[in-house]
C-alpha cells in the first residue's frame, strides 16, 4: 500500500525520507537529485512528494546490469523495493 493509502500503485506517493530509507541514502542526497531534475518531484505545502511512477523509471534507468558475484542480478527487483514500500511481504 502506498502511503496515501491507494493499494491499486496507480496513484503512489513518497516522501524525501521514505525514498532516503529505501535507497539507503540520505535526505539531503534525494534532495540533491530532485534539485539536479534527476529525480522528477513535486512540491506540495513545505514538502516534496515523488510518484510512484517516476521513482520506478529513475530506479530502472539507473540499474547497473552486473553487479560482481550476483549472476547479474541487483540485490532487490524494481518489483521488490516496491513491495518493501508498500509493506507487502
Amino acid at each position: 500500500m502506498s502511503e496515501n493509502g491507494s493499494a491499486s500503485g496507480t496513484n503512489d506517493w513518497f516522501s524525501v525520507p521514505t525514498i532516503a530509507a529505501e535507497l539507503g541514502l540520505s535526505r539531503q542526497s534525494i534532495y540533491n537529485l530532485i534539485e539536479n531534475e534527476e529525480l522528477p518531484a513535486f512540491r506540495l505545502g513545505g514538502s516534496y512528494r515523488i510518484r510512484g511512477a517516476d521513482f520506478r523509471e529513475y530506479l530502472a534507468t539507473h540499474k547497473v546490469g552486473r553487479v560482481a558475484g550476483k549472476q547479474g542480478r541487483l540485490k532487490l527487483s524494481v518489483k521488490e523495493r516496491l513491495r518493501v514500500l508498500r509493506g507487502e511481504k
